[in-house]
């Protein structure tokens, strides 16, 4: 029983470990995290449902780059804050 425990435990050790001892996925699985994400094909797939040909490949067209700008986005928003933190602590606040 006991090393059944040792070996579970041993098992899920590199999943709970990220980059820099940070627990969470790591920079590698985001960088690979795209467009085609499950969740994105099944929403794809609901908003396309009987659809046909040119409107349906307009739909994921309009999807994909709204998917797209919110990436943009949430970028510029971390650089921001990533710039307020940098100033913040140059100037002592």
């Amino acid at each position: 029983m006991g090393t059944l425990l040792v070996g579970l435990i041993g098992s899920f050790t590199p999943v709970l470990v990220a980059d820099s001892g940070q627990s969470g996925a790591s920079a590698s699985a985001y960088q690979h995290a795209g467009d085609e994400a499950v969740f994105d094909r099944i929403g794809d797939w609901f908003a396309t449902l009987g659809k046909s040909g040119f409107e349906k490949e307009s739909i994921l067209v309009q999807r994909r780059m709204a998917r797209a700008a919110r990436r943009t986005q949430r970028a510029m928003r971390e650089v921001g804050e990533g710039l307020q933190q940098g100033l913040d602590s140059m100037t002592g606040q």
